[in-house]
This record gives C-alpha cells, structure tokens and sequence, in this order.
C-alpha cells in the first residue's frame, strides 16, 4: 500500500474521521485545539473537571472523578461506540493501559494510535523497562528486586539513599501523590511498606540518581511500523516541583545528540513505533545519561513541539489513518513556563524570585491561550477549590 504524505490541514472534511482524546492534563489540551483549529470533530473521555474538557469546541464526555484504565475500556466498549471509526489516541498511562486490555476490540471498531500492545505493557512496567535498556547497552540506575521477605532482607547490599518504586507510576501517584518515596537510611524503609505493599502491580527498589532537575533530558520520536523516524527531537527540564519528583517547571527543546543517540538506541532494540517519549537523567559520579522512564504516548511537552515546529498530534492522527506527515526540524531554544509551579519551586531550593523571574518572557503556557481560557479558568478553579478544602481542613 502507498503510504500518503500530507498535512492535516490539507485533508478535505470528508477525509478527517473524529479524534477520541483519552485521558491525560496539559496535552490533551494541547490536542484539543490543535484538532478543533483543523475542523476536526473532537471527543474528549477525561475524569470530571479536567481543563481539556473546557477547551473551545470540544465534545464533553466527563467520566467521573477519575479516569481509570477500566474506565476506558468500558467506554471503548459501550458508550463510545457512537464513535466507531474514530482515531482514538490515548495521553495517560491509565489510557494506555485501557487501550491495550483488549486491543484487537478496539481495532475492530476504532482507528487508534499505531503501537505495539507488548511493548505499550513493558514501557507501562518500570522494573521491566530498566531490563530492557540493560539489553539495549542504554546505562538505567540500579535495581533491586524485592524478594519474598520484603526490602529488609536487602539492606545489606542497598546503597542509601535509595527509592522504591512502583513498577505502574500511577498507582502510587493515586494513593500518595507522588512517583516514588525516598529512603534515606534503613530505619525508613518499614515506615513506607504499607503503602508499597497496597500497590497491585508490585514495587523495585531503585537507586536514586543524585543531582538537581536541572540534568534531566529526554528523547521523542514518532516511528513506523518498519522502523523509520517520523519526527524526533529532544529537550531539557530545567526544574520540577517538588525537586526530583513532582511535574516540570520548565521545558526547553534543546539539540542534544547524546540524549537522541541514547533514544534511538533504546526505541530500535525494544521495537518503539508510534509515538515514544525516553527520560535520561545525566549521572554527575560518571557524566555518562541513565534511562529514568518511557512513556509511550504524547506528554506534557506537546505544546511546545506544537507551537515550534512539530505537529504531534498530527502526525500521530495521520499515522493511525495510514499516512505520514512531512518532515519537520523543530525551532530550538523554544520554551515551556509553568510560572506559578516554577515560583514555588524557586522559593523552596532558596533561588528566590530573581531566578523565577529570569525565565525567557517569550515562554508559551501549558494551559493559557487568548483565544481558548475555558482550560485554565477550570485549573484555577480546580485549584482554588482544592487550597480552600486544605484550609478547612487545618481549621478542624
């Protein structure tokens, strides 16, 4: 079959099937207007009062407080049908896990994302990721697996401090709030294995990568089915909040041939196609990258790839319709600002305002657009509600 090589844009109506956006925060966003501004029928399926949902000329489809991957394969399944024939792309982990429970069903009835079940269920386990990049010669930090008797009965080969980590990130994210928990010595370790233990999917101990933010990077690429890149290209995270855990502060695209060497080399021997995003934290003991994670879907750098030269959305949209979109080289230097995050931030590490206030005033906002603030006018309502909940609570 000759594959087509076009542009969205340039598609007549009757050639541009809906697009069903599964789950995810700032990069459904992101998709949302890019489709709607290409007259694309837009189905957003999130967890009630997620910003996408307000997005300018979106279809509504709120599904509860939160989304989960069981969620989505009873929509899939029922209320979704009214979609068949859809482009389905999934920007959540839950997403991605609902999506491939019963892959060959959606196929039958939708058009999702090109991936590879197997592989999405790899990149979805954090144990089974670090073992892949071993066998791709990609440097991973160390590992430990928990035996029968629990962390305790390693203590004596651990290297404090270190981390335990689920091997599904969002199940921890869910019950705590955050990725991973910190063990600085061994007296910790009992205070954090209830929590651990509650996990469904299990937990590793990790060895934690010292250094700030400031060294990690990361590799994104759309690929085929025969192993051709799409588009790649790679970034910077300059800051998280909280430091070394929570969500970027600031994003920065960022040429970095290391980082993509690394990508590429991880991507070929685990057999990536669709659309792919490789963390690395640069180890300051070696100077030499460590995989820290992959995610196979669209993340939260997605705007600012949209806005600088590289059309994700689109390009995955084509993909799953059986065309290519054309090549493309991103606009470097281009930057992504979460302000009130990074101010939060700069004030915890003891930067102070004077650093939060030397980020480059030309950065475009994860949330914020002119022409469409029904997004962040529902995150500040979200947040406000939730810091007036917090209040009442210490008032108790």
């Amino acid at each position: 079959m000759r594959v087509m090589t076009r542009t969205v844009s340039s598609m007549s109506d009757e050639d541009k099937p809906p697009v069903v956006l599964l789950g995810g925060a700032e990069n459904a966003v992101a998709c949302a207007r890019r489709f709607v501004g290409d007259g694309i029928t837009t189905v957003v399926v999130q967890a009630e009062g997620a910003p996408a949902l307000r997005s300018r000329g979106v279809v509504r489809r709120p599904l509860g407080p939160k989304l989960e991957a069981a969620d989505v394969t009873d929509w899939l399944s029922g209320a979704g049908l009214e979609w068949s024939g859809a482009v389905v792309v999934p920007l959540s982990d839950q997403a991605l896990l609902g999506l491939v429970e019963d892959h060959p069903a959606v196929v039958e009835h939708y058009r999702p994302a090109v991936l590879t079940p197997s592989v999405v269920s790899a990149m979805l386990d954090k144990q089974r990721t670090l073992e892949l990049a071993a066998e791709a010669g990609v440097d991973a930090p160390r590992q430990w697996l928990v035996p029968p008797g629990g962390p305790e009965s390693l203590i004596d080969g651990l290297d404090f401090p270190v981390i335990l980590k689920p091997r599904r990130n969002f199940e921890l994210l869910a019950l705590t709030g955050c990725k991973y928990l910190r063990v600085d010595d061994p007296s910790e370790i009992s205070r954090h294995l209830a929590t651990m233990e509650a996990l469904p999917s299990g937990y590793v101990v990790n060895e934690f990568i010292p250094g700030g933010d400031e060294l990690l990077t990361s590799y994104n690429a759309v690929r085929t089915v025969d192993g051709r890149t799409l588009v790649e290209f790679t970034k910077r995270v300059d800051r998280r909040y909280p430091p070394n855990e929570g969500g970027a502060t600031f994003h920065e695209l960022v040429d970095l041939p290391a980082t993509a060497e690394a990508g590429r080399r991880f991507f070929d021997h685990v057999g990536v196609i669709g659309m792919g995003n490789v963390e690395f934290k640069t180890d300051p003991r070696t100077g030499r990258l460590k995989l820290i994670e992959c995610n196979h879907r669209l993340t939260a750098a997605t705007r600012v790839a949209q806005d600088n030269g590289i059309d994700l959305a689109g390009t995955v949209y084509l993909q799953a319709l059986g065309r290519e979109a054309p090549a493309a080289t991103p606009r470097w230097g281009a930057t992504l600002w979460y302000p009130v995050r990074d101010l939060r931030s700069c004030l915890r590490s003891g930067d102070g305002v004077r650093t939060w206030w030397s980020r480059p005033k030309r950065s475009g906002f994860p949330y914020w657009s002119a022409s469409d603030p029904g997004p962040s006018l529902a995150l500040w309502s979200r947040t406000a509600r939730a810091y007036a909940r917090r209040l009442r609570l210490r008032g108790r």
